[in-house]
């Protein structure tokens, strides 16, 4: 073969090879794991098919209801401050649990099954949370999926706030200084724990992202109330974040399961559908740790 077709077999064949290897060929490709986020090679995930669909509604009902506590109350621990002492003072108390002088449970999350409904609209102003004499207010929160959330700093003192969606880390945020913020957002649906790795041991928060528009955050007082709901058969899902501490982990005390309960609701046309729930010590312990 003489050089000018040695040349040409030489490019045909490294012609070929790229082809294959941008090819639909499964041996010639790299595969992400789906969700939005990122794989183990750090590359974006595709994006998952939004499990919420926008419908026009008309002709609603509403859920409404009270989250109350039987029996005696826990007392919860207390946890010695050991930076920023001027700060946060000497100690600080758990925020896991808060019930009222009638009985009401606060700081609940419940929510419906909707695979359909009305748009998610972005409120006027954005959800924030601050950072007030080492604690996270509000110390629950329910936000939707791509709205802007602010972390913001009001102590003299610096915070670094970290998001946690099961063990993916989701949010990371250095607010060095009094009146520091940084502006961001949860693009999944799910549940993020907050947490501070400036030596605040003790503080916890939590976010909870929503597709739909149909859930609330209990009072404190324990009620709650869901409007503007579709009319048909849903699951009504109650979330207590947990209040028993069972231990620690890297420094931060770590707290039994969330509580989670559920029943299945009837909502019609104009009329408001009452759902009641109950929580007690031994609903901690049924969770398990």
């Amino acid at each position: 073969m003489n050089r000018g077709r040695r040349i040409e077999v030489i490019a045909m064949c490294i012609a070929s090879f790229f082809l294959a290897a941008c090819s639909g060929d499964e041996r010639g490709s790299t595969h992400g794991t789906g969700g939005g986020g990122r794989g183990s090679s750090g590359a974006p995930r595709p994006s998952a098919a939004p499990s919420y669909r926008v419908i026009e509604v008309t002709d609603t009902g509403v859920i409404a209801g009270n989250v109350r506590w039987q029996g005696d109350v826990p007392e919860l621990e207390t946890f010695e401050a050991r930076t920023h002492r001027d700060e946060c003072g000497a100690s600080q108390p758990s925020r896991a649990l808060r019930v009222s002088d009638s009985g009401g449970v606060a700081d609940v999350v419940v929510s419906i099954d909707a695979r359909s409904g009305a748009a998610l609209e972005a409120p006027s102003e954005p959800v924030v949370i601050d950072n007030v004499g080492c604690r996270f207010e509000p110390h629950v929160s329910a936000v939707g999926v791509g709205w802007t959330l602010v972390l913001r700093n009001s102590d003299s003192v610096l915070h670094n706030v970290h998001g946690y969606a099961d063990d993916d880390s989701v949010i990371d945020v250095g607010l060095p200084e009094r009146g520091s913020d940084a502006r961001r957002q949860l693009d999944e649906p799910g549940v993020v724990r907050l947490v501070d790795d400036a030596g605040h041991t003790w503080q916890q928060a939590w976010i909870h992202a929503f597709e739909h528009p149909y859930y609330a955050v209990s009072g404190d007082d324990g009620r709650f109330r869901i409007e503007d709901v579709p009319p048909g058969q849903y699951t009504l899902r109650l979330w207590h974040e947990g209040w028993r501490v069972v231990g620690t982990q890297a420094g931060r005390p770590r707290y039994s399961n969330p509580v989670v309960l559920s029943r299945s609701v009837t909502v019609t046309t104009e009329q408001e559908t009452v759902v009641d729930f109950e929580l007690s010590s031994e609903s901690a312990e049924i969770a398990g740790d």
